[in-house]
């Protein structure tokens, strides 16, 4: 759906890179990635200027990674919150995967990059 809804303009990229093969017994919670997915979108799209979103979804064995970036814009982002989203996320995070994930959150001036490794369970 934003890839419909973001403008057709050189410069502006969605990229989504998914395992082309899964273990169908490996389990994940529920809705525990969308909350890293939808902040790329909302913090990520420039409807003005040139932008990008990258997911990639990897496993290993049972590890799944999520990479997630963005491109941060130039101007000032006016959106009311307080990253209840994310804040909740990573409380779900400590109760469903204690010692078993790792999140990595880092900030350019041009992107914003989460790394997320979980232990999936059987």
């Amino acid at each position: 759906l934003q890839q419909a809804r973001l403008p057709k303009k050189e410069g502006n990229k969605i990229e989504i890179h998914l395992p082309s093969t899964y273990i169908k017994t490996l389990q994940i919670a529920p809705l525990i990635l969308l909350p890293f997915i939808e902040n790329a979108f909302k913090y990520g799209i420039n409807m003005d200027g040139p932008c990008f979103v990258n997911f990639r979804i990897e496993i290993t064995g049972t590890d799944l990674t999520l990479t997630v970036s963005n491109s941060i814009s130039s101007r000032p982002i006016e959106i009311e919150g307080n990253n209840t989203g994310l804040k909740n996320t990573i409380k779900r995070l400590k109760l469903l995967y204690p010692g078993k994930y790792t999140l990595q959150q880092t900030n350019t001036d041009a992107e914003y990059t989460t790394l997320l490794t979980l232990k999936l369970k059987f």
